[in-house]
């Protein structure tokens, strides 16, 4: 049926009747254009030839439109079609006959399929096969119609999903992972899974995952056999618990919820939460129990640890093991009547491969028989010891010496003399150079005695009931729950005048830093009891402190090298803070015949006056918080109302722009009309 006479002119119409003729014509075509019906076209060209009418004449090249009437086969920009379509200057032959298309070109090919919103390409650049979308678009591979794969335009793949948020993001009712050898496996009711690759083909030992959300990284023949459930790699490793992990390794079990073994080899984690680092032949078996690594290592007890060594066992709760054979007692092992070591901390050495039990609970034992020595101090230039404590292989203590002469040896000099060592006064000796030291003795009657310098001199003596202080008490029992002392006592001075001199804050505190007051209620008039009010105007009336020292040869002995602050008491005689002065009875001048009135500065009002201050200035912070908060939520409102009316802007905008582009297109079409026109009464 031909086309309306008012279609475009240019559109092809139906021939009536298409002749082909002369030898050269065989199997060709004949495709027309310009003019309705024809009743009659002769067509004549080169054999294979498509011929084009066009404006009265058929034209025919059959390097660019080519039908083989032969094996049926049609090119496009080529006279040898490999193919049904083959489209392009260089094909190549058909890899087999169902393929029904090729497009072949020597350099860069492309396929492209738009539908005027995206652009969906098939083709090679640089001899690298390609498949994707070329417009600014994502792109979806499909099976039964339904999107399964998903690049988007930034690049992220999504299997599963429309809108991937990572490179790479695999979603859906069983996200599993299967990658890796084709002996790796995935339980068929499991969902969350992943095997991330490995296996070993050959022998047949390929990882699986057989629970839910539980994973294999690599390796082969590992499994993960419970829910979220993990083994990182190696080899014949297994994961059976709750949420453990098996981090490498060969043959390594982590058998109960949470447990962990690191990696090693033939190593068991199979206490809840429990641990095993490394090494090998390590067992955990306890509730959080851990085996840092080592050899053929056990901790069965409840949060009981072994660092590493070898052959270490902790059998009872909290219990530590370290070095080698060391072994905690634990319930199966402590005899009937005992129970568990718990707590226990062992430490030993390697003698001879034999046990070191513990005796006890909450011990804290080291088996060392070479000797135990602690360096707290070295030369910084050869980083030779130049502070040494140690224990003698003869139960020898020493402090400051790695060689100790008596059962208790303390030294700060590089020898300890003669005198002090043979001393028949001494038990204990403490040396510090020549024969400057002292030694400590006791005896059957519970007395402890100090004697300097070997001379027979006794400045302290010590029983059961009390301590005396001096030479002069040497022989004198002390009081009972008391002391007895030789002179002065002096604190914060080396000069005290009187029996007791104090050179600084004295007494004993409330609190770290003040008197301790008696306040109980019921030792108060109730009539008495009022709030003292005084708070942040009086700090702030307060006259400044000032820094300074005492002057020499004054009348309390305070050290006049020595700078203070404090208050100067006069300046608070003011009636605001006379309760911070207290007079007293003192000298002014060491040399003063007799003692004047002076005045001592009390700070216990001022300790309540500023608490007071603190809650006013604490009541002025929160109402500034609240005003900032009414500030901050005025400050939304506005923001709010701001945003309502940049959008109602935005659409009134976007309303004159439709109203100015159908204006546009009006008057366009008004133009085009008019130029149509023109061109009639141009012709006419």
């Amino acid at each position: 049926m031909p086309e309306p006479k008012n279609q475009a002119s240019g559109r092809r119409r139906l021939l009536r009747n298409i002749v082909a003729v002369g030898a050269a014509a065989v199997g060709g075509f004949l495709l027309g254009d310009k003019t309705d019906l024809l009743p009659t076209v002769n067509a004549a060209g080169c054999t294979g030839g498509v011929n084009f009418y066009h404006c009265g004449t058929t034209t025919a090249d059959p390097t660019q439109f080519f039908w083989n009437n032969t094996c049926y086969r049609l090119g496009i920009g080529t006279n040898n079609p490999q193919n049904p379509l083959t489209v392009g200057p260089n094909p190549c032959p058909a890899f087999n006959s169902d393929e029904l298309l090729q497009v072949a070109k020597t350099s860069n090919a492309y396929m492209v399929v738009r539908d005027g919103k995206g652009t969906a390409l098939l083709g090679t650049t640089c001899g690298l096969p390609f498949v994707g979308s070329q417009s600014n678009s994502d792109f979806t591979i499909r099976t039964n119609n339904s999107a399964r794969v998903r690049v988007t335009s930034g690049g992220n793949v999504g299997i599963g999903t429309c809108s991937p948020n990572a490179l790479l993001q695999v979603s859906g009712c069983k996200p599993n992972i299967l990658l890796g050898d084709s002996h790796n496996s995935i339980g068929a009711s499991v969902k969350g899974a992943t095997v991330s690759g490995g296996g070993q083909s050959p022998i047949c030992l390929g990882n699986s995952v057989t629970k839910c959300f539980g994973t294999v990284g690599g390796g082969y023949g590992n499994t993960a056999s419970a829910d979220n459930a993990t083994v990182g790699g190696g080899n014949c490793n297994k994961a059976s618990g709750f949420a453990s992990t098996v981090g490498g390794g060969g043959h390594n079990q982590a058998s109960s919820g949470c447990s962990t073994v690191g990696g090693g080899g033939h190593n068991q984690a199979s206490g809840f939460c429990s641990t095993v680092g490394g090494g090998f032949s390590n067992a955990a078996a306890g509730l959080n129990a851990t085996v840092g690594g080592g050899f053929s290592n056990t901790a069965s007890g409840e949060y009981s640890t072994v660092p590493g060594g070898d052959s270490n066992t902790t059998g009872a709760a909290n219990s530590f093991a370290a070095g080698s054979y060391a072994n905690v007692l634990g319930p199966s092992t402590t005899p009937s009547a005992c129970p568990p070591h718990t707590g226990a901390m062992l430490f030993s050495d390697n003698s001879n491969c034999h046990t070191f039990n513990s005796v006890g609970k909450n011990e804290f034992a080291v088996r060392a028989a070479g000797g135990f020595r602690f360096v707290t101090k070295v030369n910084a230039c050869t980083g030779a010891p130049t502070q040494t404590t140690a224990i003698s292989s003869s139960g020898f203590l020493g402090v400051g010496t790695a060689t100790p002469e008596a059962p208790l040896t303390v030294v700060s000099c590089t020898s300890i003399t003669a005198a002090l060592i043979g001393s028949s006064q001494g038990n204990l000796i403490f040396a510090k150079s020549g024969t400057n030291g002292f030694s400590m003795y006791s005896n059957a009657a519970n007395y402890l005695g100090f004697y300097s310098n070997d001379s027979g001199i006794q400045p302290l003596t010590m029983n059961g009931s009390g301590v005396a202080v001096g030479n002069a008490y040497k022989s004198t029992a002390p009081p009972t729950n008391g002391a007895i002392i030789e002179g002065s006592v002096g604190i914060g001075t080396s000069a005290p005048t009187q029996t007791l001199s104090v050179q600084g804050t004295a007494g004993k505190s409330c609190g770290g830093s003040t008197w301790a007051t008696f306040s109980d209620r019921r030792w108060k008039c109730p009539d008495s009891i009022e709030p003292y009010t005084e708070g942040l105007a009086w700090v702030r009336s307060l006259p400044p402190p000032m820094r300074f020292r005492y002057a020499k040869g004054n009348g309390i002995g305070a050290d006049p090298a020595k700078e203070h602050v404090n208050f100067v008491a006069q300046c608070l005689l003011d009636g605001v803070h006379s309760g911070m002065v207290n007079p007293i009875q003192a000298k002014v001048k060491m040399n003063d015949k007799e003692p004047t009135t002076t005045y001592a500065v009390n700070v216990s009002d001022m300790q309540f006056a500023m608490l007071n201050a603190i809650k006013e200035m604490d009541d002025s912070i929160k109402e500034l918080a609240e005003q900032n908060q009414t500030l901050a939520e005025e400050n939304a409102t506005l923001k709010e109302q701001l945003a309502e009316q940049n959008q109602k802007l935005a659409g009134e905008n976007k309303t004159l722009r439709e109203e100015l582009t159908n204006e546009d297109k009006a008057i366009r079409q008004e133009f085009r009309m008019l130029q149509d026109t023109v061109k009639r009464l141009a012709a006419s």
